[in-house]
């Protein structure tokens, strides 16, 4: 079949056109405006409840970024509605496509939803805040929290990177907060030749506890003999701490020792030996207290 377009049906076409250009450009560079001037705002907005939240004293600063995050995604949603009505578009309709389709992307994206609602879930149940110091279990991460963000959390490590941790990982494993205590317990294994006198020993390595600042008296220090083997006696120093003692109290180990056992007369034909139990050498919020020691 042949169709034949006549120079008349051209040029209608042609004013047609320029006409629907004519009209719709003034709506097209109001959109536009729309957008520049109303996401500058929504930016400018959004600095503006940042600072202001900040100076705000009495709200918890574990809440600042969810807040922010919260104007700004919605005035930027705002903007956009405004700029798709300057082009016709009807707006009451769209959100109803909008709603259909956010249903199938929410199946698509399980996994960011749902460090969304582990957010949104650690905001209201506040396991940790911002400040504390928290380890994840089995997960590696471990930290001073910075920042609880609607999709992941920040926090700052103990030897000094960054670390981004998904919100759901954080919600789903075993969590320690170690912030959240008012004391620690220290333990230390000790052990001394089969050439001393181990009641002696305990006494005086009890005393040197009662004496040390770092060591709460209630309850009190023990020290008491956990096995005897060929390498000698093995004996347990128990005592608590305040949290911002601890790091002292790891620090100090070895030489209240030295000073316990030499205060009281005893001496030993080989030297001891001093293992650290609790908190574990190798925890994360070991090395948080040592950073945090004093001097």
């Amino acid at each position: 079949m042949n169709l034949e377009v006549s120079a008349n049906e051209i040029g209608s076409l042609a004013d047609a056109a320029v006409a629907w250009l004519i009209a719709f450009t003034p709506h097209l560079i109001a959109a536009t405006l729309v957008v520049v001037v109303g996401l500058t705002a929504a930016r400018w907005l959004s600095i503006g409840v940042s600072r202001g939240l900040q100076r705000a004293g009495h709200l918890d600063r574990t809440l600042h970024p969810i807040l922010v995050s919260v104007v700004q995604y919605g005035a930027t949603l705002l903007v956009l509605l405004i700029a798709l009505n300057q082009l016709g578009v009807q707006t009451t309709s769209l959100i109803a496509v909008i709603g259909a389709a956010g249903i199938a992307i929410g199946l698509a994206l399980q996994g960011t939803l749902s460090n969304i609602a582990a957010g949104l879930m650690l905001l209201w149940l506040r396991p940790f805040r911002v400040g504390d110091y928290i380890e994840v279990a089995n997960q590696n991460i471990s930290g001073e929290v910075l920042e609880i963000g609607l999709f992941v959390s920040r926090l700052q490590s103990a030897d000094g990177p960054v670390v981004i941790a998904p919100n759901a990982t954080i919600w789903t494993f075993s969590l320690r907060n170690y912030s959240r205590v008012q004391r620690r317990l220290v333990a230390a294994e000790i052990t001394v030749p089969l050439s001393a006198d181990p009641k002696a020993v305990c006494t005086a390595l009890g005393a040197a506890l009662a004496a040390a600042d770092f060591a709460m008296v209630s309850p009190a220090p023990k020290v008491v003999v956990e096995a005897v083997t060929g390498d000698g006696y093995q004996l347990t120093m128990l005592f608590w701490s305040n949290t911002a003692s601890v790091a002292k109290a790891i620090q100090s180990l070895h030489s209240l020792t030295e000073q316990g056992l030499a205060s009281a007369g005893i001496q030993l034909e080989t030297p001891f030996r001093l293992t650290r139990t609790l908190p574990a050498p190798g925890a994360p919020s070991v090395y948080e207290d040592l950073m945090r020691a004093p001097g």
